[in-house]
C-alpha cells in the first residue's frame, strides 16, 4: 500500500514504529476486552487507546496505557510518540 501511516489492530498490545520511510500504528485494546489469544504469563490485554495530532508532515501519538504497580493499583500512563515523514521518529 502506498501510504504514510498504516492503523491496524486485533491483537489488542500497542505497537508503533517506523518501517521502510512508512509509520504503523497499532493503538492497542481500547476496552482491554477479553480475548482467546494467549498470552504470556497470564497479564492479559491493556486497555489502551491512541490520540493522533496530524500537522503538516508531523504526526504526533498520544499512547494512552492502563498499567498497575507492584501493589495492584492502576494507573494512566501517557505516552508521547512522534513521526515525521521522510525523517526520523522520536
Amino acid at each position: 500500500m502506498d501510504v504514510d501511516v498504516l492503523l491496524w489492530g486485533g491483537t489488542h498490545r500497542f505497537e508503533a514504529y517506523e518501517l521502510e520511510g512508512k509509520f504503523f500504528v497499532n493503538p492497542g485494546s481500547a476496552t482491554g476486552a477479553m480475548t482467546t489469544a494467549p498470552w504470556p504469563d497470564n497479564e492479559g490485554p491493556t486497555p489502551s487507546f491512541v490520540l493522533m495530532d496530524v500537522q503538516g508532515d508531523v504526526l504526533v501519538l498520544y499512547v494512552y496505557q492502563m498499567k498497575k504497580d507492584a501493589n495492584g493499583v492502576e494507573n494512566v500512563s501517557v505516552e508521547k510518540v512522534s513521526f515525521r515523514k521522510g525523517g526520523s521518529g522520536q
